[in-house]
């Protein structure tokens, strides 16, 4: 029962988007994992503050 509530909330339109981004978002970490070993050490040893700059630092980084 509670499945069926949860995967009827999925489909709604504006969930369905959030999960979808979601998703996205875990493929692209988990892709910089597996192609920069470094990656997952680097967002550890980052500050709050500039934790967002740093995350696209290391993806231009990793598309040169």
């Amino acid at each position: 029962m509670h499945l069926f509530l949860f995967l009827k909330l999925v489909h709604s339109s504006c969930l369905h988007v959030l999960f979808l981004f979601l998703l996205l978002f875990v493929l692209t970490i988990l892709y910089f994992v597996y192609y920069n070993p470094k990656f997952p050490y680097l967002l550890i040893t980052l500050n709050k503050e500039d934790a967002h700059k740093g995350f696209l630092h290391i993806a231009v980084l990793n598309y040169k």
